[in-house]
Protein backbone atom coordinates (compact mmCIF):
# COMPACT_ATOMS: atom_id res chain seq x y z
CA UNK A 1 0.00 0.00 0.00
CA UNK A 2 1.29 4.03 -0.63
CA UNK A 3 2.31 5.74 2.73
CA UNK A 4 -0.76 8.09 2.76
CA UNK A 5 -0.48 11.43 1.85
CA UNK A 6 -0.96 13.31 4.72
CA UNK A 7 2.16 11.37 6.52
CA UNK A 8 4.89 12.14 3.64
CA UNK A 9 3.77 15.93 3.37
CA UNK A 10 6.66 16.86 5.70
CA UNK A 11 8.96 15.38 3.42
CA UNK A 12 7.96 16.61 0.08
CA UNK A 13 5.69 20.14 1.05
CA UNK A 14 6.86 23.46 0.53
CA UNK A 15 10.07 21.40 -1.98
CA UNK A 16 10.73 22.79 -5.41
CA UNK A 17 14.20 21.89 -5.21
CA UNK A 18 15.71 17.74 -4.99
CA UNK A 19 14.10 15.37 -2.73
CA UNK A 20 16.93 12.51 -1.91
CA UNK A 21 15.50 8.99 -1.72
CA UNK A 22 18.53 6.84 -0.26
CA UNK A 23 17.48 3.09 -0.79
CA UNK A 24 18.77 0.21 0.71
CA UNK A 25 15.39 -1.70 -1.62
CA UNK A 26 15.05 0.55 -4.48
CA UNK A 27 12.20 -1.24 -6.27
CA UNK A 28 9.91 -0.73 -2.77
CA UNK A 29 10.93 3.11 -3.36
CA UNK A 30 8.89 3.63 -6.87
CA UNK A 31 5.75 3.36 -5.13
CA UNK A 32 6.74 6.25 -2.92
CA UNK A 33 8.10 8.22 -5.39
CA UNK A 34 5.23 8.14 -7.20
CA UNK A 35 2.97 9.55 -5.35
CA UNK A 36 5.41 12.26 -3.97
CA UNK A 37 5.40 13.16 -7.83
CA UNK A 38 2.02 12.93 -7.89
CA UNK A 39 1.16 15.14 -4.82
CA UNK A 40 4.38 18.03 -6.20
CA UNK A 41 4.92 17.62 -9.78
CA UNK A 42 7.23 19.93 -9.61
CA UNK A 43 9.75 18.06 -7.06
CA UNK A 44 12.44 17.41 -8.43
CA UNK A 45 13.80 13.28 -7.18
CA UNK A 46 17.09 11.80 -7.27
CA UNK A 47 17.40 7.98 -6.29
CA UNK A 48 19.98 6.53 -4.96
CA UNK A 49 21.41 3.21 -5.03
CA UNK A 50 24.46 1.33 -3.83
CA UNK A 51 24.84 -1.60 -6.10
CA UNK A 52 25.17 -1.52 -10.06
CA UNK A 53 22.61 -4.46 -10.83
CA UNK A 54 19.96 -2.41 -8.95
CA UNK A 55 21.12 0.56 -11.46
CA UNK A 56 20.19 -0.67 -14.61
CA UNK A 57 17.25 -2.26 -13.10
CA UNK A 58 16.08 1.52 -12.31
CA UNK A 59 16.62 2.33 -15.70
CA UNK A 60 13.85 0.22 -16.81
CA UNK A 61 11.68 1.06 -14.44
CA UNK A 62 11.50 4.31 -12.95
CA UNK A 63 9.03 7.43 -13.63
CA UNK A 64 10.54 9.71 -16.41
CA UNK A 65 12.04 12.53 -15.05
CA UNK A 66 13.44 10.96 -11.84
CA UNK A 67 17.49 10.56 -11.72
CA UNK A 68 19.26 7.75 -10.36
CA UNK A 69 22.75 8.37 -9.02
CA UNK A 70 25.26 5.95 -7.15
CA UNK A 71 25.29 6.70 -3.38
CA UNK A 72 28.56 8.55 -2.07
CA UNK A 73 30.36 6.54 0.10
CA UNK A 74 29.99 7.17 3.52
CA UNK A 75 32.30 9.51 4.54
CA UNK A 76 32.27 13.00 5.38
CA UNK A 77 34.35 14.72 2.31
CA UNK A 78 31.81 12.31 -0.04
CA UNK A 79 29.04 13.10 2.07
CA UNK A 80 30.12 16.86 1.65
CA UNK A 81 30.34 16.64 -2.31
CA UNK A 82 27.17 14.77 -2.94
CA UNK A 83 25.70 17.14 -1.10
CA UNK A 84 27.32 20.57 -2.57
CA UNK A 85 26.11 18.99 -6.03
CA UNK A 86 22.82 18.45 -5.18
CA UNK A 87 21.27 20.19 -2.57
CA UNK A 88 18.78 18.24 -1.54
CA UNK A 89 15.99 19.33 0.61
CA UNK A 90 14.75 16.31 2.35
CA UNK A 91 15.32 12.70 2.27
CA UNK A 92 13.29 9.48 2.64
CA UNK A 93 15.10 6.65 3.47
CA UNK A 94 14.54 3.01 2.67
CA UNK A 95 14.58 -0.19 5.30
CA UNK A 96 17.35 -0.28 7.68
CA UNK A 97 19.78 2.86 5.83
CA UNK A 98 21.65 4.44 9.24
CA UNK A 99 24.45 5.56 7.52
CA UNK A 100 25.91 7.96 10.13
CA UNK A 101 27.79 10.71 7.68
CA UNK A 102 24.54 11.02 5.60
CA UNK A 103 22.04 11.11 8.27
CA UNK A 104 24.04 14.36 10.33
CA UNK A 105 25.24 16.10 7.56
CA UNK A 106 21.53 15.71 6.51
CA UNK A 107 20.08 17.40 9.45
CA UNK A 108 22.58 19.82 9.56
CA UNK A 109 21.40 21.14 6.37
CA UNK A 110 18.36 21.43 8.20
CA UNK A 111 15.91 18.75 5.79
CA UNK A 112 13.16 16.50 6.43
CA UNK A 113 13.84 13.26 7.05
CA UNK A 114 12.02 9.65 7.23
CA UNK A 115 12.55 6.02 7.41
CA UNK A 116 10.37 3.73 5.29
CA UNK A 117 9.66 0.29 5.86
CA UNK A 118 11.90 0.34 8.67
CA UNK A 119 13.22 -2.65 10.01
CA UNK A 120 16.65 -3.90 11.66
CA UNK A 121 18.20 -7.52 12.20
CA UNK A 122 18.54 -8.88 15.03
CA UNK A 123 22.37 -8.60 14.78
CA UNK A 124 22.05 -5.07 13.74
CA UNK A 125 20.10 -4.25 17.07
CA UNK A 126 21.69 -6.13 19.61
CA UNK A 127 24.83 -4.58 18.28
CA UNK A 128 23.01 -1.24 19.04
CA UNK A 129 22.12 -2.05 22.06
CA UNK A 130 26.09 -2.11 22.96
CA UNK A 131 26.88 0.74 25.36
CA UNK A 132 29.59 2.20 22.82
CA UNK A 133 26.77 2.39 19.91
CA UNK A 134 23.66 3.64 21.99
CA UNK A 135 24.16 6.96 22.40
CA UNK A 136 24.85 7.05 18.17
CA UNK A 137 21.92 5.09 17.51
CA UNK A 138 19.54 7.68 19.42
CA UNK A 139 21.25 10.55 18.08
CA UNK A 140 20.92 9.05 14.29
CA UNK A 141 17.03 8.32 15.00
CA UNK A 142 16.47 11.28 16.40
CA UNK A 143 17.28 12.96 13.46
CA UNK A 144 13.79 11.21 11.25
CA UNK A 145 10.82 13.23 11.29
CA UNK A 146 9.22 10.21 10.02
CA UNK A 147 10.04 6.45 11.34
CA UNK A 148 7.49 3.74 9.15
CA UNK A 149 8.14 0.43 10.98
CA UNK A 150 7.46 -3.10 9.10
CA UNK A 151 5.25 -4.36 11.94
CA UNK A 152 5.03 -3.58 16.18
CA UNK A 153 7.74 -5.69 16.63
CA UNK A 154 10.08 -3.21 14.82
CA UNK A 155 8.22 0.01 16.15
CA UNK A 156 9.20 -1.43 19.64
CA UNK A 157 12.88 -2.14 18.31
CA UNK A 158 13.46 2.00 17.35
CA UNK A 159 11.77 3.00 20.22
CA UNK A 160 13.91 0.93 22.81
CA UNK A 161 16.94 2.52 20.59
CA UNK A 162 15.79 6.29 21.15
CA UNK A 163 13.32 7.21 17.95
CA UNK A 164 11.34 9.10 19.63
CA UNK A 165 7.58 8.13 20.07
CA UNK A 166 5.71 10.60 18.35
CA UNK A 167 7.71 10.13 15.00
CA UNK A 168 6.96 6.44 14.47
CA UNK A 169 4.00 5.62 12.33
CA UNK A 170 2.09 2.69 10.49
CA UNK A 171 1.34 2.37 6.86
CA UNK A 172 1.48 -1.36 6.11
CA UNK A 173 4.74 -3.24 3.83
CA UNK A 174 5.50 -1.17 0.88
CA UNK A 175 6.83 -4.03 -0.69
CA UNK A 176 3.16 -4.96 -1.78
CA UNK A 177 2.86 -2.04 -3.44
CA UNK A 178 4.17 -4.26 -6.60
CA UNK A 179 2.25 -2.58 -9.22
CA UNK A 180 0.13 -4.21 -11.68
CA UNK A 181 1.67 -6.41 -13.89
CA UNK A 182 0.06 -3.86 -16.58
CA UNK A 183 2.93 -2.05 -15.43
CA UNK A 184 5.02 -4.26 -17.77
CA UNK A 185 3.12 -3.51 -20.96
CA UNK A 186 5.62 -2.54 -23.30
CA UNK A 187 7.14 -5.88 -22.95
CA UNK A 188 3.89 -7.61 -23.82
CA UNK A 189 5.35 -8.68 -27.00
CA UNK A 190 8.04 -10.83 -25.27
CA UNK A 191 5.48 -12.29 -22.29
CA UNK A 192 4.00 -13.86 -25.85
CA UNK A 193 6.26 -14.74 -27.06
CA UNK A 194 7.82 -16.55 -24.36
CA UNK A 195 4.36 -18.33 -23.74
CA UNK A 196 4.68 -19.80 -27.32
CA UNK A 197 7.92 -21.01 -26.76
CA UNK A 198 6.71 -23.09 -23.47
CA UNK A 199 3.88 -23.92 -25.14
CA UNK A 200 2.00 -26.33 -22.58
CA UNK A 201 4.67 -27.51 -20.69
CA UNK A 202 4.83 -27.46 -17.21
CA UNK A 203 6.77 -24.14 -15.70
CA UNK A 204 8.31 -23.08 -12.58
CA UNK A 205 10.66 -20.79 -11.73
CA UNK A 206 13.69 -20.26 -8.76
CA UNK A 207 14.13 -16.52 -8.40
CA UNK A 208 16.66 -14.71 -7.07
CA UNK A 209 19.35 -17.91 -6.03
CA UNK A 210 22.44 -17.87 -4.42
CA UNK A 211 25.10 -19.95 -4.49
CA UNK A 212 24.58 -23.64 -3.27
CA UNK A 213 20.43 -23.11 -3.54
CA UNK A 214 21.30 -23.95 -7.67
CA UNK A 215 22.22 -27.22 -6.66
CA UNK A 216 18.96 -28.12 -4.58
CA UNK A 217 17.53 -26.86 -7.28
CA UNK A 218 18.61 -29.36 -10.16
CA UNK A 219 18.27 -32.16 -7.69
CA UNK A 220 15.11 -31.34 -7.31
CA UNK A 221 14.21 -30.85 -10.83
CA UNK A 222 15.84 -33.91 -11.91
CA UNK A 223 13.54 -35.77 -9.42
CA UNK A 224 10.25 -33.72 -10.72
CA UNK A 225 11.07 -34.86 -14.06
CA UNK A 226 10.42 -38.21 -13.76
CA UNK A 227 6.68 -37.82 -12.72
CA UNK A 228 6.58 -34.53 -15.15
CA UNK A 229 8.58 -35.01 -18.30
CA UNK A 230 7.90 -32.11 -19.79
CA UNK A 231 9.19 -29.83 -17.00
CA UNK A 232 10.88 -26.26 -17.66
CA UNK A 233 12.95 -25.19 -14.74
CA UNK A 234 13.93 -21.61 -14.88
CA UNK A 235 16.86 -20.07 -12.62
CA UNK A 236 17.11 -16.70 -11.74
CA UNK A 237 20.38 -16.00 -9.99
CA UNK A 238 20.32 -13.48 -7.84
CA UNK A 239 23.88 -12.18 -9.33
CA UNK A 240 23.14 -12.66 -12.81
CA UNK A 241 27.17 -12.87 -13.33
CA UNK A 242 27.36 -16.50 -11.68
CA UNK A 243 25.26 -17.58 -15.12
CA UNK A 244 28.33 -19.27 -16.58
CA UNK A 245 29.40 -21.15 -13.67
CA UNK A 246 26.09 -22.53 -13.08
CA UNK A 247 25.62 -23.05 -16.74
CA UNK A 248 28.83 -25.30 -16.51
CA UNK A 249 27.60 -27.33 -13.51
CA UNK A 250 24.13 -28.12 -15.25
CA UNK A 251 25.45 -29.34 -18.61
CA UNK A 252 28.06 -31.43 -16.92
CA UNK A 253 25.09 -32.82 -15.73
CA UNK A 254 23.89 -33.55 -19.15
CA UNK A 255 20.84 -31.16 -18.77
CA UNK A 256 19.96 -29.18 -21.80
CA UNK A 257 20.41 -25.27 -21.03
CA UNK A 258 19.06 -22.45 -22.97
CA UNK A 259 20.64 -18.84 -21.50
CA UNK A 260 18.95 -15.50 -21.86
CA UNK A 261 21.69 -13.71 -21.73
CA UNK A 262 22.55 -14.74 -25.23
CA UNK A 263 19.49 -14.75 -26.44
CA UNK A 264 18.55 -18.61 -26.72
CA UNK A 265 15.00 -19.48 -27.14
CA UNK A 266 13.47 -22.35 -25.39
CA UNK A 267 12.46 -25.72 -27.02
CA UNK A 268 10.94 -28.95 -26.24
CA UNK A 269 14.47 -30.08 -25.20
CA UNK A 270 15.65 -27.46 -22.70
CA UNK A 271 15.42 -28.52 -19.66
CA UNK A 272 16.21 -25.27 -17.78
CA UNK A 273 16.24 -22.26 -18.96
CA UNK A 274 18.94 -19.79 -17.26
CA UNK A 275 17.58 -16.19 -16.63
CA UNK A 276 20.93 -14.72 -16.44
CA UNK A 277 19.86 -10.87 -16.54
CA UNK A 278 18.89 -7.79 -14.71
CA UNK A 279 14.99 -6.84 -14.56
CA UNK A 280 13.29 -9.90 -15.86
CA UNK A 281 11.84 -11.18 -13.19
CA UNK A 282 8.78 -9.98 -13.41
CA UNK A 283 7.87 -10.89 -16.63
CA UNK A 284 9.14 -14.66 -15.96
CA UNK A 285 6.57 -14.89 -13.25
CA UNK A 286 4.06 -14.20 -15.61
CA UNK A 287 4.92 -17.60 -17.35
CA UNK A 288 5.54 -19.55 -14.19
CA UNK A 289 3.02 -21.13 -12.13
CA UNK A 290 5.19 -21.98 -9.32
CA UNK A 291 7.83 -19.40 -7.88
CA UNK A 292 10.62 -20.44 -5.15
CA UNK A 293 12.35 -17.39 -4.12
CA UNK A 294 15.57 -17.92 -2.50
CA UNK A 295 18.44 -16.33 -0.45
CA UNK A 296 16.25 -18.68 2.04
CA UNK A 297 17.46 -22.24 2.09
CA UNK A 298 20.62 -21.73 4.39
CA UNK A 299 21.65 -20.32 7.71
CA UNK A 300 22.62 -16.96 7.62
CA UNK A 301 20.39 -16.11 4.71
CA UNK A 302 17.33 -13.75 4.79
CA UNK A 303 15.10 -14.23 2.00
CA UNK A 304 13.70 -11.67 -0.85
CA UNK A 305 10.87 -10.22 -1.68
CA UNK A 306 7.75 -12.66 -2.24
CA UNK A 307 5.18 -10.16 -3.47
CA UNK A 308 5.84 -9.58 -7.29
CA UNK A 309 5.66 -13.57 -7.32
CA UNK A 310 2.39 -13.40 -5.62
CA UNK A 311 0.96 -10.54 -7.62
CA UNK A 312 1.68 -12.61 -10.68
CA UNK A 313 -0.65 -15.24 -9.35
CA UNK A 314 2.29 -17.81 -8.95
CA UNK A 315 2.00 -20.39 -5.87
CA UNK A 316 5.18 -19.14 -3.95
CA UNK A 317 7.86 -21.16 -1.85
CA UNK A 318 10.45 -20.29 0.40
CA UNK A 319 12.89 -22.03 2.49
CA UNK A 320 13.30 -21.26 6.39
CA UNK A 321 15.69 -18.82 6.89
CA UNK A 322 13.78 -15.08 5.64
CA UNK A 323 14.50 -12.85 8.09
CA UNK A 324 12.39 -9.93 7.48
CA UNK A 325 10.57 -11.56 5.07
CA UNK A 326 8.90 -13.82 7.90
CA UNK A 327 5.87 -11.16 8.50
CA UNK A 328 4.99 -11.00 4.88
CA UNK A 329 4.86 -15.07 5.47
CA UNK A 330 3.02 -15.11 8.25
CA UNK A 331 0.59 -12.12 6.49
CA UNK A 332 -0.19 -14.90 3.00
CA UNK A 333 -0.50 -17.16 5.60
CA UNK A 334 -3.18 -15.49 7.22
CA UNK A 335 -4.72 -14.42 4.00
CA UNK A 336 -5.22 -17.71 2.45
CA UNK A 337 -6.85 -18.92 5.66
CA UNK A 338 -9.32 -16.40 5.61
CA UNK A 339 -9.88 -16.91 1.69
CA UNK A 340 -10.38 -20.47 2.92
CA UNK A 341 -12.91 -19.74 5.37
CA UNK A 342 -14.89 -17.12 3.17
CA UNK A 343 -15.68 -20.01 0.53
CA UNK A 344 -12.90 -18.03 -1.94
CA UNK A 345 -10.47 -20.84 -2.05
CA UNK A 346 -10.99 -24.21 -2.20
Amino acid sequence: MLVKSEKLAPCCNNLDGYCLVASGEAMAAIPVIKQCMLMRPSLNILLTTSTVAAYFVLQQVLPAGVLCQFAPVDTPAATESFFTHWQPEAGIFMESELWPNLLIFSSRKGMKLALLNARMSSRSYNRWLLPVARNLVMHLLSRFHLIIPLSTEEATKYQILGAPPMVVHFAGNLKYAVGSMNDYDHRSAEVVQLKEDLGCRSVWIAASTHSGEEDVITSIHLKLRQSVPDLLTIIAPRHPERGSNIVSKLQRQGLQVARRSHGESICMKTEIYMADTIGDLKLLYQVSSVAFIGGSLFKGMTGHNLAEAAAASCAVLTGLHIGPFSQMVSDFHQGCCTACLRGEWT
